[in-house]
């Protein structure tokens, strides 16, 4: 069964992307707003979820800890167009897994997407 991966970004060309990249290997679903994230509680838990920091409705960062209250086992990679070291380790501190730069570099994204996802 393929892992279930959770793009959140108001960006539909950047979740076309990452749709595009991950979507050979695992079940991709989208959300383009902290709302859209929020009514997706009620469906499967994913695996991992992509995370943009920057959305039209609330910060990637503050969601963090409503993910991982909401759903602890799933890892959230958090990605961001203008990243400072202090973000990421904010990131960290916050329970995200990772932090991606974007743009990023997709052999990158693939291994960090791997690296996240539990051991079944």
């Amino acid at each position: 069964m393929k892992a279930k991966i959770l793009i959140v970004d108001d960006e539909a060309d950047i979740r076309e992307l990452l749709t595009a990249v991950l979507d050979n290997y695992y079940d991709v679903a989208e959300a383009g707003s902290a709302a859209a994230l929020q009514k997706t509680f009620s469906q499967e838990q994913p695996d991992v979820i992509l995370l943009d920091v920057k959305l039209p409705d609330a910060h990637g960062l503050d969601l963090l800890p409503q993910i991982k209250k909401r759903w602890p086992d799933t890892e959230v990679i958090v990605l961001s167009g203008q990243g400072t070291i202090t973000m990421a380790v904010e990131a960290g501190r916050r329970g995200a897994f990772n932090f991606l730069s974007k743009p990023f570099e997709n052999e990158k994204l693939l291994a960090d997407v791997k690296c996240a996802i539990p051991a079944s």
